[in-house]
């Protein structure tokens, strides 16, 4: 769990700043680097519409809550946005209370398929 913290980032970046970086990355609260992949940066921007491409900021986070360890959520708005613009969710999965929750293997695939994208807090 410890790792897991010492991985996380705080203070996500906009899309926009990442992509007019050489090597896009953010600092973890342990002090590394969370590399971004420039080329999924791309696809993702090219998803977006120019509204969308300023609110995303990455990582988005997966929460995963240990009375529902088989389900993830994302609470971010832009994420939420993001995620559709990708046809990664049906338009008919709709947030609940500002959550939008996807199987945690569904969520765990989308981190493999968007390298850097997707960070995830468990609690």
């Amino acid at each position: 769990m410890t790792r897991f913290h010492r991985s996380f980032v705080s203070q996500p970046r906009p899309l926009f700043e990442l992509l007019q970086e050489a090597e896009p990355a953010a600092p973890t609260k342990g002090g590394e680097l969370h590399r971004y992949d420039l080329a999924t940066l791309r696809r993702i921007h090219d998803a977006l519409g120019p509204l969308a491409r300023r609110r995303v900021r990455l990582p988005v986070t997966f929460f995963v809550d240990k009375d529902l360890p088989d389900d993830a959520h994302v609470a971010d708005e832009p994420g939420i946005e993001m995620l559709r613009a990708l046809g990664e969710v049906p338009s008919t999965l709709a947030p609940r209370e500002g959550k939008l929750w996807l199987g945690l293997a569904r969520a765990q695939v989308l981190a493999g398929k968007y390298p850097g994208v997707f960070q995830f807090v468990y609690f």
